[in-house]
C-alpha cells in the first residue's frame, strides 16, 4: 500500500513551505472521503497545513518544560472527572446511612451522567465561539467547587445538586481537554496526545471505587472523595492562569456578536431530548415500571424531542447555517457516518464492562471494592495499553482503516466469550476474554477524534471534538440503559421468587446495595438461586 509523502506533497505544493497557515480559516469538507485501507490520515482540505506543520513540528506557541507542566496539568484535571464517573459507586451505603432517603439513591450517580450528557453540545458550541482557556478554566472552576458542595452538602438533595454541576464542569473539562490538545499539537502528533486520554479515564473510572471505598471507611469519611478534588485542583490551577496557551477560534469578532452566533434553541432542545432518554433509560425498572405512564411518557418525549431538533437544525430554525449548534452537515460525509457509529459502539463495549463486571465479580466471588479492582486490572490495563499503541502508531504510518477491523474483531469476540460466562467460570477464562474486549475497544476507541478532525475543515475541528463526544455520549447513555434495564428486571425476578414477602423498595435497595441486608441476612445459596449473575 502506497501512501502520499511529505515529500510528494511538497512537491505538488511548492509554495506550501512559505505561505502560513491560517488553522481558524475555512474551507470545504470533502464530502467524498471514505473509510479506506489506502487512506492516510491527513487533513483533506489543506495539503499545505501538513507542509507548515512539518517545518514547525507542531503549531503550539510552547515547548519542552511548560508544555510538559500544560498536558500534565491537564490530565491530572481529566482524571480527576474519570474518577467522579465511578466514586459514589462504593459510597452510596455510606451517603444513604448518613442522609437516609434510599428512595433518592439512584439520582446519585445518574445526575452526575445526565449533567454530563445534557451538557456536552452546549460547551461544544461555546469551544467553537469562544476562548478555550477562559472556558476551560470556567468548567474546571465549576467542577471544583461542585465537588466542594458534594464534600460539605448538608443533605442528600444538595449532594445531588452538586453531582449534576460536577457533571456539567467535568465535561467541561473533557471538551476543553480535547480542544486544546487539538488546536496545539500537529496532525502526526495529534492521535498520540489525545490517546493519553483514553489512557487515563480506564485508570480513572476503575480507581474511582478503590478511592471512594477507602475513604468511606477511613475516619476521613466519603466526604475527602470530593475535597480530594479541590486539592488537587489548588496545585495545577498556577499552570492553567500562567502557562496554559489559549486559543480564539473567532479572533476579532465582538462579543455580543459572538454571543448572538449562539444557537439558544438548538442548545435547549438538544439538552432536553439528552435528560428525557436518559432518565427513560436509568429509571425505567428501577424508580418505576416500565410499563409505567412515566417510562412511556419519557419515550415519547424523547422521540418527540429529538425529531423537533434534528428539524430545527436542518431548517436552522432560530440559527443559521454556520451557528446551529450540530454539524448536521457532518452526516454527508459517509466516513464520518461511519466514525460516528464507531465511536457509540466503542462506548457500549468499554461502559458495560467497566459498570457490569465489577458486579459479577461482588455477586459470584464476594469480592469487595478493592479485590474487584485487582479483577478488573486485565481489562483495563490491556484496554489502556491498546489505546496508547492506536495513538502512537496511527498518527506514524497514517493508516486508521486497520484499526477499526481488528479492533471491532476483537470486541465482537470478547462480548461473545463473556456472554457465556456463569458463576462457575475460572477467573483465567474471565480475564482472558476481558482482555480480549479491552484490546479491541482500545484500538478504537478514542481514533475517533483525530481521524474526524482530519475530515472536516479546519474551521470545523471544534465542532467535530463536540460531534464525536456526541456520540460518546449516546454509547454511554443507550448502552449503559439497555444493560441496567436486563441487569434490574432479571434480577428483580430472580429476587422476587426468592423472597416472595419482600417489597418492591427492599428489592431495588438489594440491587444498588445499600439500605437492606436481603440477601446478606439469607443462607449461601442466595445469589445462586436468585441467578443474580
Amino acid at each position: 500500500m502506497e501512501r502520499s509523502t511529505p515529500a510528494a506533497m511538497e512537491r505538488s505544493t511548492p509554495t506550501a513551505m512559505k505561505t502560513p497557515v491560517d488553522r481558524s480559516a475555512s474551507s470545504e469538507v470533502d464530502k467524498h472521503a471514505n473509510l479506506s485501507s489506502t487512506t492516510p490520515l491527513k487533513r483533506q482540505d489543506d495539503a499545505a497545513l501538513e507542509a507548515s506543520e512539518k517545518a514547525s513540528d507542531s503549531p503550539r506557541p510552547i515547548r519542552g518544560v511548560k508544555w510538559f507542566l500544560v498536558v500534565l496539568s491537564l490530565l491530572a484535571s481529566f482524571l480527576l472527572y474519570a474518577l467522579d464517573t465511578t466514586i459514589v459507586a462504593t459510597i452510596q451505603p455510606a451517603i444513604v446511612n448518613a442522609f437516609g432517603r434510599v428512595d433518592l439513591v439512584p439520582w446519585l450517580g445518574v445526575s452526575f451522567a445526565l449533567a454530563s450528557a445534557a451538557s456536552t453540545l452546549p460547551w461544544s458550541k461555546a469551544f467553537g465561539t469562544f476562548s478555550a482557556k477562559k472556558l476551560f478554566i470556567g468548567g474546571t472552576a465549576l467542577f471544583m467547587g461542585a465537588s466542594a458542595l458534594c464534600g460539605a452538602a448538608p443533605s442528600i438533595d444538595a449532594f445531588i445538586v452538586g453531582r449534576a454541576l460536577a457533571g456539567i464542569g467535568g465535561t467541561g473539562m473533557y471538551m476543553g481537554l480535547l480542544t486544546i490538545l487539538s488546536v496545539n499539537t500537529s496532525d502526526t502528533e495529534r492521535p498520540r496526545y489525545l490517546s493519553l486520554t483514553g489512557f487515563w479515564w480506564g485508570i480513572g473510572t476503575v480507581l474511582g471505587p478503590v478511592v471512594g471505598g477507602a475513604f468511606a471507611e477511613s475516619p476521613a469519611t466519603w466526604r475527602w472523595a470530593f475535597y480530594l478534588n479541590l486539592c488537587v485542583g489548588a496545585v495545577v490551577a498556577p499552570v492553567y492562569f500562567v502557562v496554559l496557551p489559549d486559543y480564539h477560534p473567532l479572533p476579532g469578532v465582538p462579543l455580543r456578536a459572538r454571543l448572538l452566533m449562539l444557537d439558544y434553541l438548538g442548545a435547549l432542545l438538544s439538552s432536553a431530548t439528552f435528560l428525557c432518554i436518559m432518565m427513560a433509560m436509568n429509571f425505567g425498572g428501577i424508580l418505576w415500571s416500565w410499563g409505567d405512564g412515566r417510562s412511556i411518557a419519557l419515550f415519547v418525549l424523547s422521540a418527540v424531542l429529538c425529531a423537533v431538533f434534528c428539524l430545527q437544525q436542518i431548517y436552522t430554525i432560530g440559527t443559521s447555517l454556520d451557528n446551529r449548534i450540530f454539524p448536521m452537515h457532518f452526516f454527508k460525509n459517509r466516513t464520518l457516518v461511519v466514525l460516528f457509529l464507531a465511536m457509540m459502539f466503542a462506548a457500549f463495549g468499554c461502559f458495560i464492562s467497566i459498570y457490569y463486571l465489577p458486579l459479577y465479580f461482588q455477586f459470584t466471588r464476594g469480592a469487595t471494592a478493592l479485590q474487584t479492582s485487582v479483577h478488573m486490572l486485565p481489562f483495563i490495563l490491556f484496554l489502556s495499553a491498546s489505546v496508547l499503541i492506536n495513538g502512537q502508531y496511527m498518527g506514524k504510518t497514517g493508516y486508521y482503516y486497520p484499526w477499526y477491523i481488528f479492533g471491532s474483531a476483537l470486541h465482537l469476540i470478547g462480548g461473545a466469550l463473556l456472554y457465556t460466562v456463569d458463576e462457575t467460570t475460572a477467573d483465567a477464562k474471565v480475564y482472558g476474554y476481558t482482555i480480549l474486549l479491552g484490546v479491541g475497544v482500545g484500538c478504537y476507541c478514542q481514533a475517533g477524534f483525530p481521524v474526524a478532525q482530519m475530515k472536516v475543515a479546519a474551521k470545523d475541528m471544534a465542532s467535530s471534538v463536540g460531534f464525536m463526544t456526541v456520540s460518546q455520549m449516546l454509547g454511554i447513555a443507550v448502552g449503559t440503559g439497555m444493560s441496567g434495564a436486563i441487569y434490574v428486571n432479571t434480577a428483580s425476578q430472580g429476587l422476587e421468587r426468592l423472597f416472595p414477602d419482600a417489597t418492591r423498595q427492599e428489592i431495588s435497595s438489594a440491587l444498588a446495595g445499600v439500605g437492606s441486608n436481603l440477601i446478606t441476612s439469607a443462607g449461601p445459596g442466595v445469589a445462586a438461586a436468585a441467578e443474580i449473575a
